[in-house]
């Protein structure tokens, strides 16, 4: 124990400091042994300036280190050090705007593009927006003529336009046709025009969706030129949801037989009458021009 200027100074018990110089020595680290103080690859480590600590080997820390101010590389620390391998996963992935953060599998991360209906754009810092300008991959709207109407909307958003009244003729063939109508919404005058080409087995009208209420048929049945005498149903069809009803009285009690020979005719006036329990296309009237 020595005095300097009235200071009492304590130097270590060099017994003690052999000892922690052998064991520094073994693991590798280069020691300076001085009359004061042991060096730690020439740093002295309860100096106040120390500042970086550098290893060359594994190192194990038994507790957090203190990380405050410090510069450490991602790179430096195997993800696999870090609580377990799958806790950092992939990394995040290169990528830029406007994709998004996604993964193509457990902890593998990716850069994803986002595609089909709707598109992303970045708006500033932490914001997105999303625009979709198609519905099922087809653009939507649409608008209809004037003198017509929209009768139907589809999945996509694309309007079908049928005809806002007035009359609108059509034309039938085949052994079991179905009449058409031009709107489901405005009532429209239809001219249901069928010559027919062998005996028709069955005449069907549409159910009661794809019918305004008040539509009328105006059905005109014409056996073709060369003396046939193909036949026609004693009744109509109703559609999905309907009834055909035969008007007793001041309209037609019964369907008539068809007339045979070239261009003889049967004219059938229907109109659709969505005003009772079950829809009905009520037969009014069933004239013909021979026998």
């Amino acid at each position: 124990m020595d005095y300097a200027g009235g200071i009492q100074i304590v130097r270590p018990i060099k017994y003690l400091s052999l000892i922690l110089v052998l064991f520094l020595a073994g693991c590798g680290s280069s020691i300076q042994y001085g009359e004061r103080h042991v060096m730690v690859n020439g740093v002295d480590p309860v100096d106040a300036t120390f500042r970086q600590l550098t290893t060359t080997g594994a190192t194990t820390f038994q507790q957090p280190p203190t990380m405050s101010g410090a510069n450490i590389q991602t790179s430096t620390i195997p993800c696999g050090s870090i609580n377990s391998s799958s806790a950092c996963g992939s990394g995040y992935p290169a990528g830029n705007a406007p994709q998004i953060g996604g993964f193509s599998a457990a902890n593998v991360a990716e850069a994803e593009t986002v595609s089909g209906d709707c598109t992303y754009t970045r708006t500033g810092s932490n914001a997105y927006s999303i625009t979709c300008t198609k519905i099922n991959g087809t653009t939507p709207g649409g608008s209809c003529s004037t003198g017509s109407v929209v009768t139907s909307i589809s999945a996509s958003g694309v309007p079908t336009c049928g005809a806002a009244g007035g009359i609108v003729p059509h034309t039938l063939t085949g052994a079991t046709p179905t009449a058409v109508v031009s709107s489901t919404s405005v009532p429209a005058t239809d001219v249901e025009n069928y010559t027919l080409g062998a005996n028709c087995t069955s005449f069907t009208l549409p159910g009661s969706t794809g019918v305004a209420d008040g539509e009328v048929l105006h059905i005109k049945v014409v056996q073709p030129s060369g003396s046939h005498s193909y036949t026609f149903p004693t009744t109509l069809t109703g559609g999905s949801g309907t009834q055909v009803v035969f008007m007793a009285t001041g309209g037609c009690a019964s369907m008539p037989t068809m007339p045979t020979g070239t261009g003889h005719t049967l004219l059938l006036d229907v109109v659709y009458n969505a005003n009772t329990p079950t829809p009905t296309y009520d037969i009014v009237s069933c004239p013909t021009d021979g026998s």
